[in-house]
């Protein structure tokens, strides 16, 4: 084989690779397992009497669960000045919870700029519910708390 033959094969071999490696990992959860929460655990914390209550934000057009506050969309400027004024009374450690629900977590737009903005602000003890599918399917379907 002649060393140009050789080295397009080498070419096209690489460019495999990266668009495969791209592939495999644009459907990746972007955030690390410590900010991410549960539906299940969110759900058992809001029906408990003795649990600490967080204070929840949902960032997206989907239904309000169980004690949360609508600040809007989370990828606009008027949602993400909602959420830096309520957030702003509230202590750096305080236990704060963002959702959307439109769709499966790593593919929402509302969640990623919140998520952002409280890790850059220092906030320490926030979390994201880890909406794997949708709002309705992994919240409202299981009959987990609404307000």
């Amino acid at each position: 084989m002649k060393l140009t033959s050789k080295l397009t094969v080498i070419f096209i071999m690489l460019i495999s690779v990266g668009i495969l490696s791209f592939t495999l990992n644009k459907n990746d959860n972007p955030f690390t397992e410590e900010y991410l929460i549960e539906p299940s655990e969110l759900a058992r914390i809001l029906n408990s009497s003795t649990a600490k209550q967080p204070v929840i934000f949902n960032m997206g057009p989907m239904q309000p669960i169980k004690g949360s506050v609508n600040v809007g969309i989370g990828n606009s400027t008027s949602g993400m000045n909602q959420l830096q004024t309520k957030v702003s009374k509230l202590n750096k450690n305080q236990f704060i919870v963002i959702y959307c629900g439109c769709c499966a977590m790593q593919n929402c737009p509302n969640v990623k700029q919140p998520y952002d903005f409280l890790k850059n602000a220092g906030f320490e003890n926030f979390k994201i519910l880890n909406i794997k599918s949708s709002l309705s399917e992994d919240w409202v379907n299981k009959g987990y708390p609404m307000n």
